[in-house]
This record gives structure tokens, sequence and C-alpha cells, in this order.
């Protein structure tokens, strides 16, 4: 979903419709909805999961920041919100664990060449078990 929302040459396309006609939304106002709805959910609570959908978009962002298909105006103003976002992640949260997760986090987008490196691994998707699903036996899953 990220890829594909994130694709430079969507961004570039969006920007450009925007700049033509200001009713259109534009890249900027699409990253930023992104990031307000993965760093500030309904509840206020980012728990295991929600972190982990935070640090799979901050990624996502980041790795389009640096992707030369993107405008290099996008990139800069890409930029420009990554580092904000790092420094409203460094100040403290409510429980030690989202603290850590967020600082930590924080110090990651501050840190170039950790960034890089970590950008530059292929990513860790999890794998599908082998085998049927658990009570897949010889009943169909959906009772049909």
């Amino acid at each position: 979903t990220l890829n594909a929302l994130l694709a430079p040459d969507r961004l570039n396309r969006l920007a450009e419709q925007n700049r033509i006609d200001e009713a259109q939304p534009g890249a900027a106002e699409t990253i930023d909805r992104l990031i307000a709805t993965v760093f500030r959910p309904a509840d206020g609570s980012l728990g295991p999961v929600q972190r982990r959908i935070a640090t799979t978009t901050t990624l996502a962002l980041a790795r389009v920041q640096r992707d030369p298909a993107l405008s290099p105006n996008l990139a800069v103003a890409l930029d420009e919100r990554m580092r904000r976002l790092a420094a409203e992640l460094s100040k403290a949260s409510r429980d030690e664990a989202e603290r850590d997760w967020s600082r930590g986090l924080a110090r990651l987008l501050g840190d170039r060449e950790a960034l890089d490196k970590l950008l530059s691994e292929p990513r860790r998707m999890p794998q599908v078990p082998p085998g049927m699903p658990i009570g897949g036996g010889e009943e169909p899953w959906f009772g049909g």
C-alpha cells in the first residue's frame, strides 16, 4: 500500500496537479495526512502494532525521499517533514516502550549514515509458513 501511495511518479503528479488546480490534493497534503494518521491514531495510543506501522511508514517515506525519480522540490520538502517528525518523536512519550521507540526512531532519522545503511538492506518481509492453514483439513474455509 505504501509503495503504491508513495510512488515517486504519483507524488510528482499530485504536486503538478495541485500546482495547476489548488483544489486538487497535493503531494505535501498527502504526506502530511499519512503522517498524521499513522502517528496520531484516534485513540491516542501507539501500541506495538501501531508502532510497527509507523516505523514501516517512516522508512517508506525516507526511501522515497532518496529516490532519484522524486522531484527535487518534493525531496527537499519531504526531508523537512522528516526532520519535524524526528523532533516531535524525540519528545517524551507516555509509557516507557513508546518513549524508547520514539526516541530511537528520532535518532535514526537524525543519523543519515545509519538510515542509509538500513534502507539499503533488503526489506524484511514476513514469510508465509508452508502447508495448510491451521484448521484447513478437509473442511472448506468458508463453510461452502
